[in-house]
């Protein structure tokens, strides 16, 4: 079986808003732009790297 990866968004009190699993093919700043709401304005955002 494949790996995958999941990207998800959270906010400061750990609630879990959005979430998306993905082949490892898919970056992740691709899979950012999936759960990151393009509505909401955001005072910072902390990613990993892979």
């Amino acid at each position: 079986m494949p790996w995958l990866k999941m990207h998800l968004s959270i906010d400061a009190d750990m609630n879990v808003h959005e979430t998306r699993i993905t082949t490892t093919e898919v970056s992740d700043s691709e899979g950012m732009d999936a759960v990151l709401p393009a509505d909401v304005p955001l005072d910072r955002v902390i990613a990993g790297r892979s």
